[in-house]
């Protein structure tokens, strides 16, 4: 399974929370990771940030920043750069 696998990204978000400088906020590399880290910190007692990476309906709801990005201009600039 890959790198964001609800159980590994679970793993290494409560080894974050738990370990000897626990982190004070969190940010995900896309929304897929975002929600596991939402699971995650549901059951945290400590507050902490959640910065997603794509945008997720109910971001305003859940209390995270989400940073949007236009997927078509992510594509065509990378394969701009590729073809240079």
């Amino acid at each position: 399974l890959g790198p964001t696998d609800p159980a590994r990204v679970r793993a290494a978000a409560e080894a974050m929370l738990t370990g000897p400088e626990p982190v004070t906020a969190l940010f995900a590399g896309n929304n897929r990771v975002t929600v596991t880290a939402v699971r995650v910190l549901a059951e945290c007692p400590r507050r902490i940030a959640l910065v997603g990476f794509d945008d997720i309906e109910l971001a305003d709801l859940l209390g995270i920043t989400v940073i949007s990005q236009d997927a078509a201009t992510v594509g065509r600039t990378a394969a701009e750069h590729l073809f240079r």
